[in-house]
């Protein structure tokens, strides 16, 4: 069988990006041929990948100079090189891992032209809601209006950074993607957790589409299980309004312990001014889950103020497997990981009072943390390894292409 993803991120560090390189290489290992199409420094990329896990390059198109038009509504580049793509090589079936970016509406119309069967993962709900994460930036709480395929809720909501300009520009994104009937398009949608799969299947367009098989966990290296000589808190993610960068400058900011936190993004200025002059806080950026994971093992409190309904979260669950003690807001797939108390901290409602009060009862008792963070470090065994996962998504690659064929 001969796959062709189609992913704005291919790279080991996290979300879809992740994901789609893991499951590459463990199709090829179970035989499968596995081609990609991504983008990188604004040039559309298509490599296969070998029985080594090499990339081997076979085209790159011309740089794009990307815009909001060729990223979200319509790349003609994009078009013309999945085209060439689709034309040249036979593909057994096609898997999406994100394609509301770069990829955009002309390439969905290529799709079904060519009448591919095509396989989905949701990893975040774009499908459905503008905004991606069923969260209004005008509230900064969840909100699931459009679950039931009525984008006009974004123009209601004003859920684009509270912006009816921009939330106009979402709900015509989605009206397009209405207008060509995509999720008709797609024979199945694979999500990643239960809490997903209850969610979508609210919305009737995705009867009998919606196949969930766990995401896997990914482990090379033996967890190092020997507790630090100091409690350690850290934060992991981007800086937007949706993982809660603020709440967690607020929990932590009259706390003394060295405070390590990874990621960037445009609310950095606001993690800045609440802990400026703070001589234990260390901004490292972007680094990868090993240097991350040298610093934050066990003894060590991660702490995850998330806001929206997350389909699966990879930090919690990497965290866990290191030996965290990881506090986390229970939204969407994430109490599906954390037994509040035993493996991890559940905050229901995700405010800094809550997140500070969890981590001060846990400093004032270290044993504890050692505890909650050996427990966590067995979460792997509730889940599938990245071999067993894939096996499962072979078999319904060949499932939708049976499907396709009827």
């Amino acid at each position: 069988m001969r796959v062709l993803f189609i992913t704005p991120r291919f790279e080991k560090i996290a979300g879809e990006g992740l994901y789609a390189v893991n499951l590459a290489h463990a199709l090829v290992d179970a035989g499968i041929d596995v081609h990609v199409l991504t983008i990188q420094k604004n040039r559309f990329v298509h490599f296969k990948i070998d029985r080594v896990h090499e990339v081997n390059l076979i085209n790159v198109s011309q740089e794009q100079k990307q815009n909001v038009i060729t990223m979200n509504y319509y790349s003609i580049m994009a078009k013309i090189f999945l085209e060439n793509i689709l034309i040249t090589l036979r593909f057994d079936c096609i898997h999406i891992h994100n394609i509301h970016q770069y990829f955009t509406l002309s390439s969905i119309v290529s799709l079904k032209n060519h009448k591919i069967p095509i396989v989905m993962t949701i990893h975040d709900y774009k499908v459905l809601c503008g905004n991606a994460g069923f969260f209004s930036n005008r509230t900064n709480r969840p909100c699931i209006n459009c679950l039931k395929g009525r984008p006009y809720h974004a123009l209601l909501e004003r859920c684009k950074d509270g912006s009816f300009i921009k939330s106009f520009g979402t709900w015509l994104q989605m009206e397009m993607w209405r207008y060509v009937d995509f999720v008709k398009s797609v024979t199945y949608f694979h999500v990643g957790s239960e809490f997903v799969y209850n969610l979508l299947n609210k919305n009737t367009s995705f009867d009998g589409k919606l196949k969930l098989i766990r995401l896997p966990y990914f482990r090379k290296e033996d967890v190092n299980l020997n507790a630090a000589e100091e409690n350690r808190i850290g934060y992991i993610g981007r800086f937007v309004p949706h993982k809660g960068i603020g709440i967690f400058a607020e929990s932590v900011k009259e706390l003394n312990v060295p405070i390590h936190i990874y990621g960037d993004g445009p609310e950095k200025g606001i993690a800045l001014k609440i802990l400026k002059d703070k001589q234990n806080v260390f901004f490292h950026g972007w680094q990868g889950r090993e240097n991350i994971y040298k610093t934050l093992n066990l003894g060590s409190i991660v702490i995850v103020p998330y806001l929206t309904f997350e389909t699966f979260c990879y930090v919690v669950l990497e965290a866990m497997m290191s030996g965290c003690c990881v506090i986390a807001s229970n939204r969407g797939a994430i109490g599906e990981f954390i037994k509040d108390g035993v493996n991890g901290i559940l905050i229901n409602d995700p405010k800094p009072g809550g997140f500070r009060q969890a981590v001060i009862e846990l400093l004032a008792n270290p044993a504890e943390i050692l505890s909650i963070g050996t427990n966590a470090s067995k979460i792997d065994q509730d889940l599938m390894g990245i071999k067993e996962h894939a096996e499962e998504v072979a078999r319904l690659y060949y499932s939708a292409l049976q499907r396709k064929s009827l």
